[in-house]
C-alpha cells in the first residue's frame, strides 16, 4: 500500500472529557453529526475509530470483538456519507463476510497503491467499492474537488489514520472497556482534539465526539 503525507507527531493524550449527560446508556443529542467535507478546510475528513483500553483496534486484520452498541454508531455516523480505508482493512472486511459485500448506503473507497486494486476497465477491482485512492494526496485531491458525497470519513487501519491525523478535524471514538489480544495498535492522537463530549455510554463501550476547535 502506497500512502504519503504530511508526518504527523503522535503526543499525550491530554483531552477534556466533558460528560453531556449522567444518564447511561442515553444518546445524547446535540452532537455534531459529520458536516460534508469542505473542500476549503485544512481538515476536511472525520475519523471513526474504535479502541480498547490498550489501544488495540484490530487482530489479523479483523476487529478483535463484537460489540452490537458499536456496530450501531458505526452504521449511524458514516451512513449516507464516504467512508475511506486501506486495502488490508477492506479484506479483511470480506473475509469476514462475502467478496461482494457493499456497506448499504455509503460510497466506499479504499487507499492501495496495488495496480491490482483497479480492472482492466479502470473500475475498482472489488464490486463493493466506489473508488480507489493511490495515495493520501490522491484521495486530499479529490476530495476537495467534490468528488465523494457526504462526508469523508477515515475508517481505518493504522497506517492510513497516522497518514490522515492532519487533516482530521473531528474524530467519532468509541472506547471499548475491556481489553483484547491485538497486533494492530491506534497512534496517539488525542491531544490534537482537545474538545470531547460523551455521545453514549453502555456497559461495553462509551462513544465520544472529539474535535479540533
Amino acid at each position: 500500500m502506497l500512502l504519503t503525507s504530511t508526518t504527523f507527531t503522535p503526543g499525550p493524550d491530554d483531552g477534556r472529557v466533558v460528560p453531556m449527560s449522567s444518564e447511561p446508556n442515553a444518546s445524547v443529542p446535540p452532537f455534531p453529526a459529520p458536516a460534508p467535507a469542505d473542500p476549503a478546510s485544512p481538515h476536511p475528513f472525520a475519523g471513526i475509530v474504535a479502541m480498547d483500553a490498550e489501544r488495540v483496534i484490530g487482530r489479523d486484520g479483523f476487529l478483535p470483538w463484537k460489540v452490537k452498541e458499536d456496530l450501531r454508531w458505526f452504521r449511524r455516523i458514516t451512513t449516507g456519507n464516504t467512508i475511506v480505508m486501506g486495502r488490508t482493512t477492506w479484506e479483511g472486511i470480506l473475509a469476514e463476510t462475502s467478496p461482494t459485500f457493499a456497506f448499504p448506503g455509503r460510497h466506499t473507497v479504499v487507499l492501495s497503491g496495488r495496480a491490482d486494486s483497479l480492472g482492466a476497465d479502470g473500475r475498482p477491482a472489488w464490486p463493493g467499492v466506489a473508488a480507489v485512492c493511490g495515495s493520501m494526496e490522491d484521495l486530499l485531491t479529490r476530495t476537495r474537488a467534490g468528488e465523494f458525497p457526504g462526508a469523508v470519513i477515515i475508517a481505518g487501519g493504522a497506517r492510513v489514520f497516522a497518514a490522515a491525523m492532519p487533516y482530521i478535524g473531528t474524530v467519532y471514538l468509541t472506547r471499548i472497556h475491556a481489553t483484547h489480544p491485538g497486533d494492530t495498535h491506534m497512534p496517539p492522537f488525542e491531544r490534537h482534539f482537545p474538545h470531547v463530549r460523551e455521545a453514549e455510554t453502555h456497559a461495553a463501550c462509551t462513544m465520544q465526539v472529539m474535535s479540533r476547535v
